[in-house]
Formats: structure tokens, C-alpha cells, sequence
């Protein structure tokens, strides 16, 4: 039993350093964030099965929209660099199929008068999002002067994740979301978006297809993933305009 007891100590022991060891400074730069093992949201993906036409996602009964983003540093460690991210603007914005260009249906401008819905850290180690509950920090976040200020140095084996309020969603149409950031050294954002069923059902947990009962609590998902962007890197000290998912929204760019 003793021994059995110190063989498991050693094993949890190796696995945390494993998990959690420093990296040197000079850790190669990338713009994907590492993951050592399965990690959802770390590649783009658009789910055109899902998410074209809308229509289909309105008869299913996922009538709003939600804009997202998910927030990391390229290494789940501290290199001693910036990573930082401010946002001047973020919308949830619609593709009209008549003129072609995106139209708000959404504005944040961090004002003190609007900001994101909701949000919260979750680990990314071992994996990310599925290594247990979220936790809120929020001296991670700050807002003055018309900027949502998100600092990821502190919290560099966790994934910050923030959504807007829920949209009524026009069926047929294509949603996505458009912002004014900047950001530097070593932070990493993703825009993402949800489809939800009403504008105030519960989470029900995670869905594969969305059609299937959920993988955590074995019921109807009242979400559907929608899309996930492309990465985006240090801005070179300037605020640009991210425009996603590009592959649908980029005839109106």
C-alpha cells in the first residue's frame, strides 16, 4: 500500500510538472497557442454544415446569436513578455444579402455605458475548457477611457473567455463578428460565436453536432457552436480591424 501510495504521488507529482514547467524566453513565437494535448477552440473552424443556411439552425429552434472571443497566451507559461489585449470596439454584425455590406446588430463601445454579457477563466491545462469549472479574476479586466483592457500575463495556464448579450437572429442570414483591437507580445485572440435557443435558456452543456444530448448533463443543447475564428497576433502597436469568420464575411470587406 505504501508503495502504491508513493507511485502515485511521483505520477501526479511529474504530471503537474509537466504541465505547469517554465519556458525559456526564448520559446519559439507562434501565433496558434500551444497545446500539449486535445483543445477545443484552438484552431479555426467554421461549421458550414451548421452554419449555412442560418435557416436551419432557426428550425432547429437556435433563433440568437452571441459574439465571443477566447483569450490566451502563445505558451501556457510566463516569458516575460507584454500580453496585452484592448478592445475600442466590438460588434456582432450581419451579412445583408441585398447590399452586400455588414450591418451592426450589436455595438459595444466601453463607454460606460455598454460592455461584454458574461465571461470567465477556464484551465487550458491538461486540456483546454474541460479541466474543470471556471473561475472568475477580474483584475484581469479593466475599462477607462473607451477601452476594455484584457492583461493575460498573470494568468498564463488559463483561458479567459467573454460573450455579448444574445441577438434575435434573422433566419437565412449570416452573423459574425467585427472588432477594433490591439494587441501585444505574446497575447492571443480568437473571435468565436454561439447559436442559442431563446434569449434566456440555461447552458445545458456541450453538444458535438447539436443535436445530440450534450456530453455533459445528457439533455438537449440549448447552444450550438457557430464558428471559431482565425488567431490574431501582436498588432505592431496599432488598432486593426478583425473582421470574422473571413471565409464568409470577406465579400464585404
Amino acid at each position: 500500500m505504501f508503495h502504491r501510495l508513493i507511485g502515485a504521488l511521483l505520477v501526479l507529482l511529474f504530471s503537474n510538472l509537466s504541465w505547469s514547467a517554465p519556458c525559456a524566453s526564448d520559446q519559439p513565437d507562434r501565433l496558434v497557442p500551444h497545446a500539449d494535448g486535445p483543445a477545443m477552440f484552438r484552431e479555426e473552424t467554421v461549421h458550414a454544415r451548421k452554419y449555412i443556411p442560418a435557416q436551419k439552425m432557426a428550425d432547429r429552434g437556435f433563433d440568437h446569436v452571441v459574439g465571443m472571443w477566447n483569450a490566451v497566451t502563445a505558451h501556457p507559461c510566463d516569458r516575460g513578455r507584454p500580453a496585452v489585449i484592448e478592445f475600442r470596439k466590438f460588434e456582432v454584425v450581419r451579412l445583408d444579402p441585398s447590399s452586400g455590406k455588414l450591418v451592426p446588430e450589436l455595438t459595444l463601445t466601453f463607454d460606460g455605458t455598454s460592455s461584454f454579457g458574461g465571461g470567465g477563466q477556464w484551465k487550458r491545462l491538461p486540456e483546454w475548457f474541460i479541466s474543470g469549472q471556471s473561475e472568475r479574476q477580474p483584475t484581469v479586466v479593466s475599462m477607462k477611457g473607451g477601452v476594455f483592457r484584457v492583461d493575460l500575463k498573470s494568468i498564463p495556464e488559463n483561458i479567459l473567455h467573454m460573450w455579448t448579450d444574445r441577438i434575435k437572429a434573422v433566419p437565412g442570414h449570416v452573423y459574425g463578428v467585427r472588432m477594433q483591437v490591439r494587441i501585444t507580445g505574446d497575447a492571443r485572440l480568437q473571435p468565436a460565436m454561439d447559436f442559442w435557443r431563446g434569449a434566456s435558456s440555461d447552458w445545458t452543456g456541450w453538444s458535438p453536432d447539436c443535436v445530440k444530448p450534450t456530453l455533459d448533463k445528457g439533455v438537449a443543447p440549448n447552444n450550438c457552436e457557430a464558428f471559431l475564428g482565425e488567431w490574431q497576433g501582436d498588432t505592431k502597436g496599432e488598432f486593426i480591424t478583425v473582421v470574422s469568420p473571413r471565409s464568409l464575411l470577406g465579400s464585404a470587406l
